[in-house]
């Protein structure tokens, strides 16, 4: 939960707000598709970043079993323990390919749902209802799936196609249920009331 709190709030916040300042003086209706993708990469980047350390611990926490029980008592001694071993360095372990898989997934998560649901809108064959919402959400989902699993482990060429079968079936119902859940609110952020992560 401590992830998730961090990370995607982080990601799904900063998305507007980073779009906005990519392109100041470009009316809304005016971003490209490449100028959403910038924006979306960014923001994964910086929640990976800053979420970073609280991945680790989940990684570790999965880790142990009854053969080898957990011996942090909450994620507090966790943290602590890291910090006392390695320092910052050592909570940032690993963190490379975390925030490359973070910018991916954000980038073509978000992007491709903004501006999907922008050209369903603009094609006058839908209204601003949960329907468009559901099927920019689907159009979502599988361009995340494809963005996202070159990205991940696997072994060789059958690995891949397994893995790609899994992330396939897996990403587009969670980014429905996740972009669904998130549409009827603004971002919000310290600075105040940002867009929401409506087409723009």
């Amino acid at each position: 939960m401590l992830r998730e709190a961090s990370y995607s709030s982080l990601r799904m916040g900063l998305y507007d707000a980073i779009k906005i300042l990519m392109a100041p003086t470009t009316a809304k209706d005016d971003l490209t598709l490449l100028h959403k993708i910038a924006a979306g990469c960014a923001s994964g980047a910086i929640g990976s970043v800053i979420a970073t350390p609280t991945d680790l611990v989940k990684i570790r926490f999965q880790g142990y079993s009854l053969e080898r029980p957990n011996p942090y008592p909450h994620s507090a001694a966790a943290f602590a323990d890291i910090w006392r071993r390695g320092g910052l360095r050592g909570l940032y372990t690993g963190a490379t390919p975390t925030v490359a898989r973070a910018a991916i997934l954000t980038g073509s998560q978000l992007s491709s749902y903004d501006h999907s649901k922008r050209m369903l809108l603009r094609s006058h064959w839908f209204q601003d209802t949960p329907a468009t919402h559901f099927v920019a959400s689907v159009i979502s989902g599988l361009v995340t799936a494809t963005a996202v699993n070159p990205v991940r482990k696997t072994g060789g060429a059958v690995g891949f196609v397994r893995s790609g079968q899994s992330v396939v079936a897996r990403t587009p119902p969670l980014t429905i249920l996740l972009l669904r859940a998130l549409a009827p609110f603004p971002s919000r952020c310290c600075c105040g009331s940002l867009p929401s992560i409506r087409p723009t």
